[in-house]
Parts: structure tokens; C-alpha cells; sequence
């Protein structure tokens, strides 16, 4: 009896081990809904995008440097077989499309130099820079529907001077009749970073006022509402 409930344990465990493969936790999971492709899933965001995905750059030598093939990008539920899913980048902050935050001084970069290479699906590569988005193929569903893919992003220029985090608005798009484009999402790649400091950069694009700004404000606003009222009674 013991031997049957521990090999049952077992094949549980093995069940869960594979299942938690099989979902590939960080991948951008979208599905079709209300005449619009929806994204699940990611963290929350609260500038320009309801979510972000992350996704970390290879930092040892040769030529895995600078380079990710995640997150990937799965529907959810299945989709129509041959529909082509791609992608639309947008400017975010300061009309930026490429958004660096220096590590090294732990900044947000308003103007920077960077270029992140992304490998589109049969259509050669786009280079996505501070001034410059784009838009491009990720791939077509199976005949199953199970659509899932990926992109490859590479950093062009290396080295410790361009540690830190790179971020970029991104939606999804679809040939898929009456399927309209997704609202955007950001993916955020982290090259050299701690995984604190990195999401302390991530926080700054992201984040919304501090509480005690949002506080503040309203103290403020409620004055100027009862200094009125006061001037008013006071002219009656």
C-alpha cells in the first residue's frame, strides 16, 4: 500500500514538474476576445500599458552577449489555423521606442544611442532604436491553432557601459478577420543588472506617483475648493 501511494506521489510530481514546462511561465499568453486580441498574464503597469513582460540578456562572452529568445508569445486558447500573428511597436516616454535606464548611473535615459536588433519572422531583422519602432511577423498558427513563438532581441553594443534596462512598447496584431490589434504591453530586458536594481528601473517607467505625492495633491486641491467656497460666503 505505501509503495502504490508513494508511486502515485510520485507520477503527481512529475505531472506538476512537466505542466509547469509545458505553460512557459513569462511567455506573453493572448487570446481572441470581443472582437480584439486580449494579453494575459505579465505584471502590472501603470504607464502606457496595463502589463509587462521581462525577459534577461545574455552577459557571457561570446556570442549569447546581449542576446534573448524570450519571452515568447503563446495564445491562450487555440486560433484559427494559418493566422498570421505580428507585432507594433510605439513611442513611449518623450516619444522614445527604445526607453534605456543606465545602470551605471542609475538614470533614465532621455537620449541615448542604444540599438536592439529584433530578428522578425521571415523578414530579415529591425533595428529598434530610441527614434525608431517598427513592425514586423512573429509567426503563423499551426492547423491545431496552438500558436506559440518566438522572437530573438540583441543588443548591438556590449559591455559594461550598456548594463542596464532596456524597455519598449509592444502590441499584437493579427490577419484573422474582424480580430482587432491588442492594447500595448512593454517587454523589458535586463542586461547585467541585479534583479533588485533591475526592478527599481523597471519601476521607474512604470510606477505611478508616490502616495504621498497623490496625498499631497489632494490636500491641495480640497484647499483651493474651501478658499473659494470661504471667498464666496464671505461676498454674500
Amino acid at each position: 500500500m505505501w509503495l502504490t501511494r508513494f508511486s502515485l506521489a510520485l507520477g503527481l510530481l512529475a505531472a506538476m514538474v512537466t505542466s509547469s514546462f509545458a505553460q512557459h511561465a513569462g511567455d506573453v499568453e493572448f487570446e481572441y476576445d470581443s472582437g480584439k486580441i486580449k494579453i494575459e498574464g505579465g505584471s502590472p503597469s501603470f504607464r502606457f500599458a496595463d502589463q509587462y513582460f521581462e525577459a534577461a540578456l545574455g552577459t557571457t562572452m561570446g556570442p549569447l552577449n546581449g542576446f534573448v529568445g524570450d519571452p515568447g508569445f503563446e495564445a491562450h486558447k487555440p486560433i484559427g489555423s494559418g493566422d498570421l500573428i505580428g507585432f507594433n511597436l510605439h513611442a513611449g516616454h518623450n516619444g522614445n521606442f527604445l526607453h534605456f535606464f543606465d545602470a551605471n548611473t542609475n538614470t533614465l535615459l532621455s537620449s541615448h544611442s542604444r540599438i536592439l536588433n529584433i530578428d522578425v519572422a521571415g523578414e530579415g531583422s529591425l533595428n529598434l532604436t530610441q527614434t525608431s519602432g517598427g513592425s514586423g511577423l512573429i509567426g503563423a498558427a499551426p492547423a491545431n491553432g496552438e500558436f506559440h513563438s518566438h522572437l530573438d532581441f540583441q543588443l548591438s553594443d556590449l559591455g559594461s557601459a550598456n548594463f542596464g534596462a532596456y524597455g519598449f512598447l509592444m502590441s499584437l496584431t493579427t490577419n484573422a478577420s474582424g480580430v482587432g490589434e491588442s492594447d500595448p504591453f512593454w517587454i523589458f530586458l535586463n542586461y547585467g543588472m541585479a534583479a533588485p536594481a533591475f526592478d527599481t528601473a523597471i519601476g521607474s517607467i512604470t510606477a505611478v506617483p508616490e502616495p504621498s505625492t497623490i496625498v499631497l495633491v489632494s490636500m491641495a486641491a480640497c484647499g483651493f475648493v474651501w478658499k473659494r467656497r470661504r471667498m464666496r460666503s464671505s461676498k454674500a
